[in-house]
């Protein structure tokens, strides 16, 4: 006895060594749904842990969902068939009304169809009875016709013989007139060839004189040019006058080049170009400016400018003139020259101030009697003092130089020669005009000629076109001819009557053959039509028998439609938020995320198999029921990857989740199609 006790008590202690010795666990993980990007940590979402009873509890809930859910089909089911037995009484009660109007149909059918019968074949015989009349009839009139046709054809022969006779002469007259146009056209054809062949002749002639004029032109503008440009140079070089002069204005003063211009031709000078010489050499073609020397104005234009006795300014030189006015520029010391200039004066041997010289490069010249007052008293001063401005007007070469060039005896001969052809131009011309008018003169001879012969050849050719017009037979003929043409048409009429009547006799028979097809078609169609709508009634008889005894392929239909598309969706969402309420209750341990989303369970057994945890996020509800990972107990996520939406929607999915996870099977709860 001590033994046994022994041995219960050491059980005892081992169990408990045992169980004191269970390796215990902590559970970590983070609740969040990711949305794209973005990550939702769910914090304060109550997380529960529970066990494997939890099974039991589950498949308990899913038993009563099941049977709560049979009922509601077996309701859905009976709801169908009464609907599917109403609507089959109401289909007999259209057939066999239906059935009552066919028969009547067929009735009238069969009436119209005898009726019809009788109609042909009266209107049949009639029809083959006129149709010999009219054949014999027909034929007398067309033999009269045909008489009546030779006679008019005899007549028209007479006819035409006489117009031939008239057309024969006319034919000749066209002829003739044609001939005549003929040889009048060639005689025209001939002084026009004549005329053109002198045409091209007058061409080459006057172009040949036109070439010698413009080159004779071209030579006298050339040598204008060299005459113009010869005067110019000669008055230049020959008639201004520059006097250069060294001097020293004081002690400390730098050397000054002066000089004053003279005009002695009887030009006037309106404004002036120079250039600075040192040794004869150019300074501006070497590359260097008068600027550069100390007078800054004279490199470009210099418009000469003095005061006559009235204290007036004048602009220009005039002829015979001195500009009493000095010009005058310092020269610079060799000290302030540098580089290139430098170098140029040391090329040249040395930098000598007396070997700088001012020639005039170019001048603008014009007639002394364009000299004329402009702008007078533009100022309150001028006015007040009566003061005007005189210049000499703008002038190219050739008009300062109009008169020499006038009396130079080049150019005059070259003017002679260009007024000697154009003499003969003129002769030219004249010759021209005369042979055109010769050559017009000439087609007026020609047309009026043989513009009375052809008038008198149209008076014949409409002479005898009148009579082809005018060619009749006798009176006897006509009236014959009226009289067969009359009987002929009346003939035709009659012809044509009969064949018009018999025409609706034919379409009349023709219109009841087809009414007869269409009336027996008509028949057909009545009875299959009340064959059909028997033979429906039968079958909705049958089917309705059926349905009141809940046999047959349609009652069968009802049953999976009940089963397929019975309104469970309150009693699901009920048993939703029943199952939800089982499970919380079952937790073993139960916790809240923080604000991270993060949870923690310590001092865990091997008890503990699954997370549970329920979260409302925009409208929705996320549902995770997460078997734990035996292997990797530490650490276990809750996220959109192991979570089941809860909408009625995806009561599918959620139950194969729930079956997959507590290993029931899935033919044992509803499914909803």
């Amino acid at each position: 006895m001590t033994r046994k006790l022994n041995l219960f008590v050491f059980f005892v202690l081992s169990f408990l060594f045992l169980t004191s010795c269970e390796k215990l666990f902590t559970l970590e993980g983070t609740i969040y749904l990711k949305e794209g990007e973005r990550i939702e940590r769910l914090s304060g979402t109550k997380i529960y842990l529970l066990n494997n009873s939890i099974e039991k509890v589950i498949s308990s809930n899913l038993d009563e969902y099941k049977k709560e859910s049979k009922a509601a089909i077996k309701t859905y089911e009976k709801k169908l068939l009464q609907k599917e037995i109403e609507n089959k009484e109401i289909a007999l009660k259209k057939i066999t009304s239906q059935i009552k109007k066919d028969k009547i149909s067929l009735g009238e059918a069969k009436n119209l169809v005898a009726d019809n019968l009788k109609k042909f074949s009266d209107s049949n015989k009639k029809t083959t009875d006129a149709e010999l009349k009219i054949t014999k009839e027909n034929l007398k009139a067309k033999l009269e016709i045909l008489n009546s046709k030779k006679e008019i054809k005899l007549l028209n022969a007479l006819l035409e013989s006489k117009k031939r006779k008239f057309s024969s002469v006319l034919i000749e007259r066209r002829k003739e007139l044609k001939k005549l146009i003929k040889k009048k056209d060639n005689k025209l054809a001939e002084s026009k060839r004549l005329f053109s062949k002198d045409s091209k002749v007058f061409k080459s002639r006057i172009r040949k004189i036109r070439n010698e004029i413009v080159n004779l032109k071209s030579d006298y503008e050339k040598k204008k040019k060299t005459l113009v440009s010869k005067y110019f140079w000669n008055y230049i070089h020959k008639k201004i006058l520059i006097v250069n002069k060294l001097n020293k204005p004081c002690r400390s003063c730098t050397p000054q080049l002066t000089f004053f211009i003279e005009n002695k031709g009887n030009k006037a000078i309106r404004a002036m170009e120079f250039d600075l010489y040192y040794k004869d050499i150019s300074l501006k073609n070497s590359g260097f400016k008068i600027s550069q020397f100390g007078a800054y104005g004279l490199d470009r234009i210099w418009y000469p400018e003095s005061k006559n006795k009235y204290r007036e300014t004048v602009y220009g030189i005039a002829p015979k003139r001195r500009m009493l006015r000095l010009k005058s520029f310092y020269l610079r010391a060799r000290r302030s020259m540098q580089g290139d200039t430098l170098r140029f004066f040391e090329k040249m041997g040395g930098y000598d101030p007396s070997k700088f010289r001012v020639v005039v490069k170019k001048a603008y010249l014009s007639d002394p009697s364009t000299f004329h007052s402009y702008n007078p008293y533009s100022s309150r001063y001028m006015r007040s003092k009566g003061l005007k401005r005189w210049r000499y007007k703008k002038l190219s070469a050739a008009d300062v130089f109009k008169k020499e060039i006038n009396n130079s005896q080049l150019l005059k001969k070259t003017k002679e020669k260009i007024r000697k052809v154009l003499s003969k131009q003129i002769i030219l011309t004249k010759e021209i005009l005369q042979r055109k008018s010769t050559f017009t003169a000439e087609k007026k001879n020609i047309t009026f000629l043989y513009a009375s012969f052809i008038k008198k050849k149209v008076k014949q050719i409409s002479k005898a076109r009148k009579n082809v017009i005018n060619s009749q037979l006798t009176k006897k003929q006509n009236e014959k001819m009226k009289e067969l043409n009359k009987n002929i048409s009346q003939k035709q009429l009659l012809i044509d009557s009969s064949k018009f009547q018999l025409k609706q006799m034919k379409e009349n028979v023709e219109g009841l053959k087809k009414k007869k097809s269409l009336y027996n078609g008509l028949l057909e169609v009545s009875k299959k039509r009340l064959d059909t709508a028997m033979s429906k009634k039968k079958e909705i008889e049958s089917q309705l028998k059926n349905l009141n005894e809940k046999k047959g392929v349609i009652f069968g239909e009802i049953q999976k439609y009940a089963l397929t598309n019975t309104p469970l969706l309150e009693m699901q969402s009920l048993w939703i938020n029943k199952f939800i309420d089982s499970l919380s209750s079952s937790k073993t341990h139960s916790g809240n995320s923080n604000i991270d989303g993060k949870f923690k369970f310590e001092k865990l057994t091997k008890e503990t198999t699954y997370i549970f945890a329920v979260a409302n996020h925009e409208n929705k509800r996320f549902l995770w029921f997460v078997e734990l990972d035996l292997s990797s107990k530490n650490q276990q996520d809750l996220s959109d990857i192991n979570n089941t939406v809860i909408e009625v929607k995806n009561l599918d999915k959620l139950l194969e989740y729930f079956n997959k996870a507590i290993s029931v099977n899935s033919d044992s709860a509803p499914v909803k199609n």
